[in-house]
């Protein structure tokens, strides 16, 4: 099996999910994980998708070693998307992936990372410059990694909410004490939650 990372970005209209994810199965793509997002009316989607089996592979020359097939048959899911991509006015770009990776929460190695402790952090208050940074630079600190961050701007008021894997042997007090001091200086309100690999 082989694993590809897909970015699709371009103004957002009706039915680009439905239209890629068509192209993608016609071509026997499997959609293993995906985030999509839309930002000042820009659609932007990341997936990865994986295959054992492309239709067109007699394409590829028998001769071919498996680096060169696996490229090859990156083209061939390229050129499958290439009409939706031009019809609907989408910048796709397509990377392989040799480090295929057997599980979505695969990143997070058990020696590095406690899998029972995930957290939920939310930061709100009013806008202001630094405050991803802020808060980001203290978990960083920590030993902690973010594994997914979502920002909204509402008129002027900010809200950061991120899922937060612990460093194996970290306190949560801890950090939650250092984030509520970042954000006193910022003059936002953060609150921190447990979460678990199956709600992820």
């Amino acid at each position: 099996m082989q694993r590809y990372l897909l970015y699709a970005n371009g103004p957002d209209q009706v039915g680009i999910v439905a239209s890629v994810t068509k192209s993608l199965a016609e071509s026997n793509c499997n959609l293993e994980d995906s985030r999509m997002t839309i930002l000042h009316g820009q659609f932007s989607i990341m997936m990865v998708i994986s295959i054992d089996h492309l239709p067109g592979d007699d394409l590829i020359p028998s001769d071919s070693d498996a680096k060169s097939d696996i490229e090859a048959t990156k083209e061939l899911i390229e050129s499958s998307l290439s009409q939706t991509a031009s019809r609907l006015g989408l910048y796709i770009s397509l990377v392989t992936l040799y480090d295929s990776p057997s599980t979505p929460m695969s990143g997070f190695q058990s020696n590095v990372f406690d899998t029972s402790d995930y957290l939920c952090v939310s930061v709100h208050g009013a806008d202001r410059i630094g405050i991803v940074s802020s808060v980001t630079e203290q978990i960083a600190k920590s030993g902690a990694s973010v594994i997914d961050l979502a920002t909204r701007l509402i008129d002027s008021s900010y809200v950061l909410v991120m899922t937060v894997a612990l460093a194996e042997g970290s306190s949560t007090k801890d950090l939650e004490d250092s984030l509520n001091k970042v954000a006193s200086d910022l003059g936002v309100a953060c609150n921190i939650s447990s979460a678990t690999p199956d709600v992820l």
